[in-house]
């Protein structure tokens, strides 16, 4: 099945959708769930995919501010492409992006092939 990722708006149903998947692996999760916690605190414009795969949450990219870096949880390579596919084709400029080392090298690839930056 493929990976399917849906946006959201508003950090506090994205943290009540993935918050316990986070919670599982505090060590590697603790920024993201810090920053969405903030967010949640603390309300400021910011765009969310949930990424999926056969209806499980396997990862999260975040863009809040929306003028920002990125943000991604550790995801495997096909729940990265399918993440960074419909966030280009959303219209989001992120100036760059942040994680884990792999994925995100596997994110910044992927956004230089679909958009030649």
């Amino acid at each position: 099945m493929a990976h399917t990722v849906q946006e959201h708006t508003d950090p506090a149903a994205v943290l009540d959708e993935v918050g316990d998947v986070l919670a599982a692996r505090p060590v590697e999760h603790n920024l993201v769930l810090t920053l969405l916690q903030g967010r949640v605190a603390r309300p400021e414009p910011g765009r969310y995919w949930v990424v999926r795969d056969a209806g499980a949450p396997v990862g999260l990219g975040f863009l809040s501010p929306v003028r920002f870096v990125m943000t991604v949880t550790p995801m495997g390579t096909a729940a990265v492409d399918a993440l960074v596919e419909v966030v280009t084709a959303s219209g989001a400029e992120p100036i760059g992006i942040s994680g884990e080392a792999g994925t995100a090298a596997r994110a910044v690839g992927q956004w230089t092939e679909r958009t030649g930056r």
